[in-house]
């Protein structure tokens, strides 16, 4: 089973970054981790495949390291295609930017 995982530090505090993730989510069933810290839900693709996202929040003396990842829910044969799996890094990446910018905003 594949695993797709990107990370960023964001100069602002967990608090911050957390209110910008639940913005972003608003409209996803989400179940939240000890302390506010991880946010997760399934969701399904053009494809029919259940997909796994998270995100996880970590403070540091930067501010926050935002880990967002993505899995299939469960095992599948051939677990999707390359270019499935290089547009969920590209979709990551692509959020993980949105959420800095947003945080850091003053």
């Amino acid at each position: 089973m594949w695993n797709r995982v990107e990370r960023t530090q964001v100069a602002a505090p967990p608090g911050r970054v957390w209110q910008v993730l639940r913005e972003l989510h608003a409209d996803a069933h989400v179940e939240r981790g000890v302390e506010a810290r991880e946010l997760a839900w399934t969701a399904t693709s053009d494809d029919g495949t259940e997909l796994r996202w998270w995100f996880r929040l970590d403070p540091s003396w930067q501010g926050t390291q935002v880990e967002h990842g993505c899995r299939p829910a469960r095992s599948t044969e051939g677990d999707g295609d390359v270019a499935s799996r290089d547009a969920v890094r590209a979709a990551l990446v692509r959020t993980l930017r949105e959420v800095k910018a947003r945080a850091e905003q003053v």
